[in-house]
């Protein structure tokens, strides 16, 4: 595992091209077999379902971005992001949702990206690490779930594959046009990218990179300022794209919910303290619930720590649920009754990404003296990571946009584990005694004999 490459790395035959070519194609159409199933036989519907489609029908039908339910109640609205429900528009045109067109894009989006992390793992490792890490991608439970459902995260995750896949090619014009949609789709990605110039200013590994960095942020803020213009004219104040998010999801996070189960949203939203004034407008009541969250952090800072150590597991907690259906139960229940199947399939899940996060630091750690060169593959499972620390965590899809870059990381941990695992055998076999040396007289030395 030692062929690395600190730069894009430009294949370097013709009988190397080829071989990336067919690895990529293979693995491109076995995921979207893969995704395509879950389309046909795996569909279901979140809570956020109904709003993306509403969206996408008042602008479809009325021309207008809002949430109203009704001609009368066509308000316009910048509580979410527009370039997910305006997909969902333009793919429109009957009079019922196209939720399977939609699906099938994202199937596509999906293949798509596992070929995207096989490219980026062989420009900058090799094809064995490259091999792992789209394979796991390819049967991603998580990911082929979410697939199959009308919420943002396979495009989301798809345009910022493709904006790091870029970045590491040094595209980075490309790269900032890439990484402005993804912030019309979810707004995580300013923050990240407006870091990154800041980063390169204080921190002397990153100077050389400050450029760069102000490019791909400069193309992010002309990409997502079309919506920010458009916010500014229709709501009279600065509206970085959504109006709600950060406030919110703070808030929730000083609620304390169970440590597992599926009910913690209704949990959440039941609970009064995450009430405000129903009369406020969009941008106020995140502003007031920011307050709030603030107001609850300072007045037990111990309580919330405990909050947040209970909660944040979660972000890695992925236990399977959804593949048991009707048989699911929770841990206890299972147990008591009890049920080998459901036992083993969550703590088969659990264990599996206890292992695939543990993997992914041993690979960030061994390629340690190569982390700025990676850094369009380390900074963001980082950054994400971090970010999540005082914010609200329902479900494990909220680590999803990190997992094609935590894919390659494990990929790397996992070669490395092996390398130490077999030189460690090496040496036992080599220092071992062999078979004419085991017996009675083994270790004595043999007498010399007069001559």
């Amino acid at each position: 595992m030692r062929e690395t490459k600190e730069k894009v790395g430009r294949v370097d035959s013709k009988e190397a091209a080829a071989g990336a070519l067919g690895d990529g194609t293979i693995l491109g159409i076995s995921a979207l077999a893969v995704r395509l199933a879950w389309v046909a036989w795996g569909r279901w519907v979140a809570g956020d379902t109904w709003e993306y489609l509403r969206l996408a029908k008042n602008l479809r039908f009325h021309h207008i971005f809002s949430m109203g339910e009704t001609a009368a109640s066509l308000a316009p609205t910048a509580f979410r992001p527009p370039l997910y429900p305006a997909l969902i528009a333009i793919l429109w045109w009957g009079e019922n949702p196209p939720l399977i067109s939609v699906m099938i894009l994202q199937a596509v989006c999906g293949a798509a990206t596992v070929v995207l992390v096989y490219l980026m793992a062989r420009d900058y490792f090799n094809r064995p690490v490259a091999l792992i890490a789209g394979l796991g991608m390819v049967f991603a439970p998580l990911s082929c779930r979410y697939t199959s459902v009308i919420m943002t995260e396979t495009l989301f995750t798809f345009l910022i594959t493709l904006g790091f896949f870029l970045w590491g090619r040094e595209h980075f014009v490309r790269a900032g046009v890439v990484f402005g949609l993804s912030a019309l789709t979810r707004p995580t990605m300013p923050p990240f990218l407006l870091a990154l110039p800041l980063l390169a200013l204080i921190v002397p590994a990153w100077r050389p990179y400050w450029r760069k960095y102000a490019i791909i942020f400069v193309m992010v803020a002309t990409v997502s300022s079309v919506w920010i213009a458009r916010n500014a004219l229709v709501f009279g104040r600065f509206i970085p794209i959504a109006a709600s998010g950060w406030g919110t999801n703070l808030l929730f996070g000083t609620i304390e919910t169970k440590f597992t189960g599926d009910d913690v949203w209704t949990a959440v939203l039941n609970d009064p303290a995450t009430r405000v004034d129903p009369g406020l407008n969009e941008v106020e009541a995140d502003r007031a619930k920011m307050r709030k969250a603030l107001g609850r952090i300072a007045a037990d800072p111990r309580h919330w720590l405990y909050v947040r150590a209970k909660q944040y597991p979660r972000l890695f907690m992925d236990s399977g649920d959804y593949l048991l259906g009707s048989y699911n139960l929770t841990i206890g229940q299972a147990i008591r009754e009890p049920r080998p199947l459901v036992i083993l399939t969550k703590f088969a899940f659990i264990l599996g990404n206890l292992a695939l996060v543990l993997l992914a630091a041993y690979g960030m750690f061994a390629e340690r003296a190569r982390f700025v060169a990676l850094s369009h593959i380390t900074l963001f499972p980082i950054f994400l990571a971090a970010s999540h620390l005082p914010m609200w965590i329902g479900d494990s899809r909220y680590s999803l946009p990190m997992v094609p870059l935590v894919a390659i990381l494990a990929a790397v941990g996992l070669l490395r584990v092996a390398e130490v695992v077999g030189f460690a055998l090496k040496r036992r076999a080599m220092f071992a005694p062999k078979d004419h040396d085991v017996g009675p007289g083994a270790g004595r030395a043999t007498p010399v004999q007069p001559t």
